[in-house]
């Protein structure tokens, strides 16, 4: 029923009328029995901003920890101030630990195989390698861009999400430095 009919008491008791003395519930239920339904749309919701947040809201604790990341432009409850291109895992999984006691959450310690699967799922296009880093062989997370990070995740999500930062210009990006962490 359109707008035109906001408000007109007269229309809305015909039609109380109609359906529930003149029959019109079993006409109505008789239409939507016979109503042609294509099986497959039943079952595929709409892609909606709502969806996208009640995917949002029902994250996992890591996926969660990599969403605020993507979100503020760095690593919650790390060291660094910016977007790193390449990260020790064991400085990963201390930030997440971090990030998870300062919000009072007591959970299992994640594998480092877990840890990394999930990332892989979050951001396929980040890699982990093996660098030799003060004489000793360390695994390092190959930490995609920014940008790239946040289409992966909008990829997994499978929808848009409000980014609260904004992502340098490549001139901006030319005078920064690029940081890597190892400690």
């Amino acid at each position: 029923i359109g707008k035109s009919r906001q408000r007109d008491i007269a229309f809305f008791q015909n039609m109380r009328i109609n359906m529930d003395e003149l029959g019109g519930n079993g006409v109505l239920l008789h239409f939507l029995q016979c109503y042609p339904v294509d099986e497959m749309l039943v079952r595929t919701p709409p892609n909606t901003e709502g969806l996208v947040e009640q995917k949002i809201e029902s994250l996992k604790l890591l996926e969660t920890y990599w969403l605020e990341s993507l979100k503020s432009g760095r690593f919650e409850c790390s060291s660094l101030e910016e977007w790193p291109t390449e990260m020790e895992k064991s400085v990963f999984k201390d930030s997440f630990a971090q990030y998870c006691k300062t919000r009072n959450i007591r959970s299992w310690v994640l594998s480092d195989a877990h840890i990394g699967k999930v990332l892989k799922q979050l951001a396929p296009s980040l890699d982990s390698i093996r660098l030799r880093i003060d004489g000793k062989r360390h695994w390092v997370y190959k930490i995609p861009s920014l940008e790239r990070a946040r289409k992966d995740f909008e990829k997994f999500i499978g929808g848009k999400v409000g980014w609260e930062t904004e992502i340098q210009s490549g001139e901006d990006l030319l005078d920064t430095t690029r940081e890597s962490i190892f400690s």
